[in-house]
């Protein structure tokens, strides 16, 4: 990004020795708020590399409080061959729903040389623009690590919008990316979801993710799918069925729960069975932990 002549001397004059003066970040902010676009432009190019961490952070900071009318600098940005300046620009088009936004987070996203994509995932959710399921969702099949995880989380954020795409989805998607997608229908509560998750029970690789969605679901006839759970070899199955039977209020799971509470040789097992059975009784239940010190658990519903 190319610094105005006037604005390069008044910020980075060289002193005696040719080092740089910094720059003046409160008389910056003050500027970008009254809508000087050459201050605009000096910070965000303050955003890039070879900056010092806390000048970047200042820098978007400004940009943040000066608002929209940073708009067409931080736009121009979110294409930058700088890969920190880019990333930071796509936030700021997220964070402030600039027009325009929705093009460069997609257009980001489908970008394999950008090494930052989760970035541009995370736009897509802030931006609340229901065009961002269809990108979202291929990024959710075709990305590994964070950037699936933040397509997941933003494809979450979309909400109602974001089920139809999902369901529709589903039986498509494979490893990560079917977990992920049971996890987002739970959790955005897809009143629709209900028969797909009970399915998904019985899929070796996907249990623990299924059990956990229909108890986010909300759905208390999926507690009779859930029950046989407790009993499965894998400890984070029984975990997530343990935690679902309480948020259910599955009191015919009582039973179980108490056995799980006092004997499975999981710590973390018994500590979610005394939760469950906490939610289901009306008073606090302790566990044995790893000590077999009898403990109550932390309280994860204040």
């Amino acid at each position: 990004m190319v610094i105005r002549a006037a604005t390069f001397l008044a910020l980075f004059l060289a002193l005696g020795c040719g080092v740089p003066a910094p720059p003046d970040l409160p008389a910056l902010a003050a500027r970008a708020g009254t809508g000087d676009g050459d201050a605009v432009e000096v910070l965000v190019d303050l955003l890039g590399s070879g900056q010092p961490g806390e000048l970047r952070t200042a820098a978007y900071q400004a940009l943040v409080a000066a608002g929209p009318r940073v708009a067409r600098p931080v736009l121009e940005a979110c294409e930058d061959s700088d890969t920190l300046r880019r990333e930071a620009a796509l936030a700021l088009a997220g964070n402030l729903k600039l027009p325009g936004a929705y093009e460069k987070a997609s257009a980001a996203l489908a970008d394999s040389t950008f090494r930052r994509r989760y970035v541009a995932a995370w736009a897509l959710g802030e931006l609340q623009d229901a065009r961002g399921v269809e990108p979202l969702l291929r990024a959710l099949s075709a990305e590994e690590g964070e950037t699936a995880k933040e397509a997941a989380r933003s494809l979450v954020k979309l909400g109602a919008a974001a089920a139809p795409a999902v369901r529709s989805a589903l039986p498509g998607l494979q490893g990560d990316a079917r977990g992920y997608g049971l996890r987002i229908l739970g959790e955005i509560r897809d009143p629709l979801a209900l028969e797909a998750l009970q399915a998904a029970l019985s899929e070796p690789a996907h249990r623990a993710e299924a059990a956990w969605a229909l108890g986010t679901l909300g759905r208390r006839e999926a507690a009779g799918a859930l029950r046989p759970l407790v009993n499965d070899p894998e400890w984070r199955v029984r975990l997530e069925a343990c935690r679902s039977l309480g948020l259910l209020e599955a009191r015919a799971a009582g039973a179980d729960l108490e056995r799980l509470r006092k004997s499975d040789p999981v710590p973390a097992v018994r500590e979610w069975a005394a939760r469950s059975l906490a939610l289901l009784r009306g008073q606090p239940q302790t566990f044995p932990n790893a000590l077999g010190e009898e403990v109550e658990p932390e309280n994860l519903y204040r």
